[in-house]
């Protein structure tokens, strides 16, 4: 690596530089954000402000334009003229009056002045003038008009014209509707375009561009009579000057340089858009695409580009879609609360594309539906924002300039102190004892002409003969010495710096204090290394005692494993050898069946310690996540464990329980049943969730299968399935697998969280392993990196995260509070010696607590000495609102289905290889348990309690007994009858817990003609037995006893009944086969050992040794011939197929004791 170095004065300068900038940079970037949001909020303001006066302005002018039509339309001589046309009076001099009465409304005032021409309409087209006007009237001011189209000579048309002066885009054509209001009385309404014209609604059409500074409106209103508010005598159309909207959009004040006004409205006749588009009435869901139009040309602003170029005076001014100018379709449809439903977008663009910033607002009148727009250029807004931007980036830079053509010659002065005390520092001095002599100088050496001074001050004291003299002395030493000697030379501590007075302290000052103050302490410190060196000796010696401990604790625990997995192999060929001489083929299926129990025993330890394993070194776990029901795991948790429970007198149920606060009925009090979903999804055991239903299975049997073993006869074990509520979980997280040991290792350590008598035990990271396992090689980072497999997990439905609980108590006798700290460490059970009473890897519950971090959750334990036990699986699961296409049919495990299919499979090299043997293989739980397999092999005496074998076969229930009564008892009757009967003498005592080994034992004796075999169970009952058999003058000849025993193991048992005065033979059967096992078996007083698993010919050697004469065999006796083994496997299932085992589930068979790796709450 490439060390790069920078002097002290660079570093001080840049360091300056650096907090300088850091400053400026801040005060800018304040300045900025403040700034920024501050003007561009102004700018904002001040555009919503100007379009929505802009827009009362418009309102209020059109309010006055009605009014004044309005008025028109009650002139009394009017009405009363039409009220004779309705009752058939057409004539002249009906109409004189009136139309003089007409023609004073356009003189005098400046009403008269916006009024320029009005038609008075009947009420319907059913009278005398039909479809015409009945009254038409221009004002004298108006005569004059020029309108935009031409006689048929060619020459304007002028207002008022009789025949061409009334444009036709002004006056409406109307249809006319009757509608009844009682029985004598039909109310008369105009439609127009689609829309109604009655006494609340107006017309107004326009604005109609007479030229470019002139146009015209009209407005129709109906003529109500007077004395009657529904009686409708017909319709007035009033011409009406457009320059108070024109006006409006005109100015410019407040507009700036780029500002213009620009009106809107629909692209129709009636100026109203259909009902639903506007934000007043379209309930949130206004339509996508709507045209609009420009009411009046865009004002020019002289030296500004017209950014509606077509829309000008003069241009074609198409219609368009409100899409293209955003601004209008937010005015219309959104609702914002202000005023006028002002608002503004300070960077946008217009119908043509150019950047713009607008401010909007609707003008306020039902006669129309308009918006006021008012734009400036998108450069004029935000020119206040780009000159600040580049006004504090000047200033940024310019500073920084500034600060970079002083910053080093401050730090070349401010640096000279510290350069000083390096020239200072760079004489040394020898520490005692790596001089060339010690006594000889011990001043200073510098470098260069320094040093050539001090070796001229050497020799000038020592002499020529001296320097001879070590020259010889160096000769004589060897190449290691001299290299050590050279080694010594070059040695050096740094040495004192001159510190003269100071009238000023500063740091310097102390660090020249300090560093003649480590001078001195290194000198004291090399003086004393040998001192140091011892201390250092008997430290590494306290490490070499603790690592021989941890080995010593390596040690038992593989004598422990080698327990383990050396009991079912014993099975196997103990009862090979049996089946060899067998002739009976009930007995030889009994035999098989104990040979496939045993085997499968040993698959399942060998697959406990291998995935274990494999997970140590950070190879992953993955999740099969399906859909599945709660009732599900329910339903097989009782399945399995219902008969074993029975058995032992144990109440076993199941609960489920959901939220508190779900399970209230209206007066607050729960109700009975309390297994309510949370949000009305129903009951909690029906719901569909999204999970590994086989790994909570995996841990739930385990948990149970535990609290059984160790609930005594009139206890009970519950199983509680309880809904928290609702979870937090992030999907990013969504990895089966896990990358870290805190799920595994540094996750299983526990915090105790207790009083005295109860504690309650979580998962947490430890600080220190107090076990020789803490050490492996998933610590280093990069060990075992290049197997670990990243696979991405299956999407799951969506849905919506639960909290749930799988709680199990029981009412055992509890955990000791000193225990509980180490319940979930792999390989750490409570009792790891001889005597232990319940045997296993120490797996369990470690791969307990793997399985839930896996799953995103946690376990824990809650245990009071002789109160049971609580241990608690909290995990998040997601509820599916509807089924997953592509899980449905497989997701719902059903426990009558005698095809099912097994599912649970930890190790993925496995499953692929045995996916074939286990489809054909598959039978339901319910078969397992109920019904044999006919043709397979004979079962024998099974385990009572089912265990949790590897990660591989996550559950499994008990098999059937031997045969009916199916019991070890009738077993052992039968065998005592026949000894009875033939007669034997020799009498044996069989001390073995597990009961495979029993079975073994006894038919391997029977095999040598062995009959009158007793059996103990434990060395404690072994003692019991030889004492009575002594009382009663009938002894044993031989006592085969197992070392590894609960209660009493071997050894003691042997030492006591030597005590108690017997000298019969004791013949130790154990699989520890180390030469210090032995040793410590013929210590006790044994006086043979047998290893498992037990050869046939070594068994006939103890018998031939110590009993009566037996003829030898040999070892080769005891294998099969081809033949036979052929035979084997054609006449029944492959081996592996037999292996696996009858049972969807993974279902196999068990033993109890010390055979079954089963989690016992201190493993």
């Amino acid at each position: 690596m490439v060390k790069m170095r920078v002097p002290i004065r660079e570093q001080l300068g840049c360091l300056v530089l650096l907090a300088s900038l850091i400053g400026l940079a801040v005060i800018a970037i304040a300045t900025w954000i403040t700034n920024h949001h501050f003007v561009l909020s102004i700018r904002a303001t001040r555009l919503s402000l100007t379009a929505s006066l802009k827009a009362a302005q418009l309102s209020s002018n059109l309010l006055l334009m009605q009014s004044s039509v309005k008025s028109t339309a009650t002139r009394v001589l009017i009405q009363t003229s039409l009220q004779r046309y309705n009752k058939g009076n057409n004539t002249a001099e009906n109409w004189v009056r009136a139309q003089t009465d007409l023609g004073a409304v356009f003189q005098g005032d400046q009403q008269a002045a916006l009024l320029l021409q009005a038609q008075v309409f009947p009420i319907n087209n059913t009278g005398l003038a039909g479809d015409g006007s009945v009254i038409n009237c221009t004002g004298s001011s108006a005569a004059s008009i020029d309108l935009p189209y031409n006689y048929p000579n060619g020459t304007p048309v002028t207002l008022g014209d009789p025949q061409y002066g009334f444009p036709p885009a002004l006056y409406p054509n109307f249809t006319f509707v009757d509608i009844q209001i009682n029985s004598t009385f039909n109310k008369t309404i105009a439609v127009f375009d689609g829309r109604t014209i009655d006494m609340n609604n107006y017309l107004l059409l326009g604005p109609w561009l007479v030229n470019e500074t002139f146009s015209l409106v009209s407005i129709t209103t109906p003529i109500i009579n007077n004395t009657s508010s529904i009686d409708i005598l017909g319709w007035l159309t009033v011409v009406v000057d457009g320059r108070l909207i024109k006006n409006v959009v005109d100015a410019i004040e407040g507009l700036d340089q780029s500002g213009v006004t620009m009106l809107f409205g629909p692209n129709n006749v009636t100026n109203k858009f259909p009902n639903g588009v506007l934000y007043n009435s379209n309930h949130g869901e206004a339509p996508q695409d709507e045209s609009v139009r420009f009411l009046f040309p865009p004002t020019e602003r002289p030296g500004i580009p017209d950014r509606h170029s077509a829309h000008a005076y003069g241009a074609t001014d198409p219609p368009f879609d409100w899409n293209k100018f955003i601004a209008i379709k937010t005015g219309f449809t959104e609702d914002n609360g202000a005023a006028n439903n002002a608002g503004s977008l300070i960077s946008t663009e217009n119908e043509e594309g150019a950047a713009v910033a607008v401010g909007y607002a609707v003008v306020n009148t039902n006669l129309v539906d308009w918006m006021v727009i008012v734009e400036q250029t998108h450069t004029e807004v935000w020119g206040p924002i780009v000159h600040l931007r580049n006004l504090i980036i000047a200033c940024v830079f310019g500073t920084m300039g500034g600060m970079l053509v002083l910053a080093f010659p401050v730090a070349h002065f401010s640096s000279r102190p510290i350069r000083r005390l390096r020239d200072a520092t760079r004489k040394s001095v020898t520490p005692l004892g790596y001089g060339p002599e010690d006594e000889s100088i011990g001043s200073h050496h510098g470098d260069g002409a320094e040093n050539d001074d001090a070796a001229t001050q050497v020799a000038r004291k020592e002499g020529f003969m001296e320097q001879l003299k070590r020259l010889s002395t160096r000769q004589k030493l060897t190449k290691a010495e001299r290299k050590e000697e050279a080694r010594r030379r070059q040695f050096r501590i740094p040495g004192k710096v001159k510190d003269r007075k100071h009238l000023i302290h500063d740091e310097l000052t102390d660090l020249t204090q300090t560093f003649n103050e480590m001078s001195d302490e290194l000198m004291m410190q090399y003086e004393k290394l040998e001192e140091r060196v011892q201390q250092r000796t008997a430290e590494l010696e306290l490490s070499k005692k603790a690592a021989e401990a941890a080995n010593e604790s390596k040690t038992l625990f593989i004598a422990n494993i080698s327990h383990e997995l050396k009991t079912p192999l014993n099975g196997i060929l103990g009862m090979c050898a049996v089946c060899m001489s067998e002739d009976d083929p009930v007995k030889l299926k009994r035999s098989l069946g104990i040979i496939y129990k045993s085997g499968d025993l040993l698959l399942n330890l060998l697959t406990d310690l291998l995935t274990f394993s494999k997970n140590q070194v950070g190879q992953q776990l993955a999740l099969d996540e399906k859909e599945f029901r709660l009732r599900d795991v329910s339903s097989q948790v009782l399945a399995i464990f219902e008969k074993q429970a029975k058995e032992g007198g144990i109440g076993l149920r199941v609960k489920f329980e959901g939220p508190v606060d779900t399970n209230l009925d209206e007066q607050g009090r729960p109700i009975e049943r309390n297994d309510l979903a949370p949000f009305g999804l129903g009951r909690l055991k029906d719901m569909i969730l999204w999970g590994d239903q086989h790994r909570i299975l995996q841990v739930v049997i385990n948990l149970v299968s535990n609290s059984l073993k160790f609930t005594p006869q009139g206890g009970s074990v519950v199983i509680t399935i309880r809904c928290v509520g609702e979870a937090s979980v992030s999907d990013s997280s969504r990895k089966g697998s896990m990358q870290s040991r805190q799920s595994s290792m540094r996750n299983s350590r526990n915090k105790v969280r207790a009083s005295i008598s109860e504690a309650s035990v979580a998962i947490s990271t430890p600080k220190n392993m107090d076990t020789a396992n803490a050490i492996n090689a998933f610590e280093k980072p990069t060990a075992y990196s290049h197997v670990m497999a990243h696979e991405r997990a299956v999407t799951p439905p969506p849905g919506r995260w639960l909290m749930f609980e799988f709680e199990v108590e029981d009412s055992g006798p509890g955990i000791p509070e000193h225990l509980q700290n180490k319940i979930f460490e792999p390989f750490v059970q409570g009792d790891l010696g001889l005597s232990k009473k319940f045997g296993g890897t120490g797996l369990g519950l470690s791969i307990c607590s793997q399985l839930a971090g896996l799953m995103k959750g946690t376990i824990n334990l809650k245990s009071e000495l002789g109160h049971g036990s609580v241990f608690t699986m909290q995990i998040p699961l997601r509820h599916l609102a509807s089924r997953a296409d592509s899980t449905a049919s497989s997701s719902n495990m059903n426990l009558n289905d005698t095809n099912l299919r097994r599912s649970v499979s930890m190790d993925e090299t496995r499953t692929r290889d045995l996916s074939r043997d286990d489809a054909l293989s598959g039978r339901s739980v319910q078969s397992a348990i109920s019904n044999p397999p006919s043709g397979g092999p004979v079962a024998f005496e099974a385990d009572s309690k089912p265990r949790l074998v590897g990660l591989s076969h996550p559950f499994f229930a008990s098999n059937p007994p031997i045969e009916s009564p199916n019991s070890q008892i009738a077993t052992m009757e039968r065998v005592t009858a026949e000894a009875t009967k033939r007669g034997d003498k020799v009498k044996v005592l069989v001390a073995e817990d597990n009961q495979t080994n029993q079975e073994v034992v006894l038919r391997m004796l029977k095999l040598e003609d062995i009959y009158d075999v007793t059996v103990a169970k434990d060395g404690q009952e072994a003692l019991d037995k030889v004492k009575e058999s002594m009382e009663s003058r009938n002894p044993y000849n031989l006592i085969f006893m197992d070392v590894q025993m609960p209660n009493l193991d071997g050894l003691q048992s042997t030492r006591l009944i030597r005590q108690s005065g017997f000298s019969a033979p004791i013949v130790a059967l154990t699989a520890y086969a180390e030469e210090s096992n032995v040793k410590e078996c013929l210590d006790s007083g044994m006086d043979y050992f047998l290893s498992k698993p037990i050869r046939r010919p070594a068994l006939k050697h103890v018998l031939k040794t110590y009993c009566s004469p037996i003829p030898e065999e040999n070892e080769a006796a005891t294998t099969p011939p081809p033949e036979q083994s052929l035979q084997s496997r054609t006449n029944g299932q492959s081996p592996r197929s037999q292996m696996r085992g009858p049972g969807s589930v993974n279902n196999a068979v068990v033993d109890k004791g010390k055979d079954s790796p089963s989690m016992s709450p201190t493993s």
